[in-house]
């Protein structure tokens, strides 16, 4: 199985994608990956803590219980191994991404991208205000530093990208 870092936003638009109701992208794309990819996560818990806090009620909903969502939810987050990165996060590959999410409280998000980073994966976001619209510059920082392989990719792209025969 392949790393993938998914930030918390995508598995909120399983319920209400941005292309609103109907808008099956994410289901799409969850499920291709599903067979070929598992969550990577901060040794640090910071990446399942804010999915526990944010998506929780979400999947612990009794009106929830038979939503396709809520399966895939429960898969991807109580099911299917996790695969934690180990790695220390060098201090440059940080200060490389703080000087681009300037935003104090968003370490989540530092962590999201400095775990795909040294994990030499990909990461799907669709956060347009800290991550995906700062793709560009974040890609070239990591880049410079060494980190080819990452690529920042909204959900669209990534549908894209990671499944075949896809009616858009």
């Amino acid at each position: 199985m392949l790393p993938i870092v998914i930030d918390t936003n995508i598995f909120k638009h399983l319920k209400n994608p941005p292309g609103g109701k109907g808008d099956t992208h994410i289901h799409q794309l969850l499920a291709s990956l599903a067979t070929s990819h598992t969550l990577q996560v901060d040794k640090y818990g910071k990446i399942l803590g804010e999915y526990e806090v944010i998506l929780s009620a979400m999947i612990d909903n009794p009106d929830n219980q038979d939503e396709f969502e809520i399966y895939l939810l429960r898969y991807w987050l109580k099911i299917k191994e996790h695969r934690v990165l180990e790695k220390p996060i060098p201090h440059n590959l940080r200060d490389s991404i703080r000087k681009i999410i300037i935003e104090v409280s968003e370490t989540i998000d530092c962590c999201f991208v400095e775990t795909a980073a040294l994990s030499d994966c990909d990461l799907i976001t669709n956060d347009e205000l800290h991550i995906y619209n700062r793709a560009k510059d974040l890609k070239k920082s990591l880049r410079k530093l060494g980190y080819k392989k990452t690529e920042i990719l909204n959900s669209l792209d990534a549908r894209d990208k990671f499944c075949s025969n896809v009616e858009s």
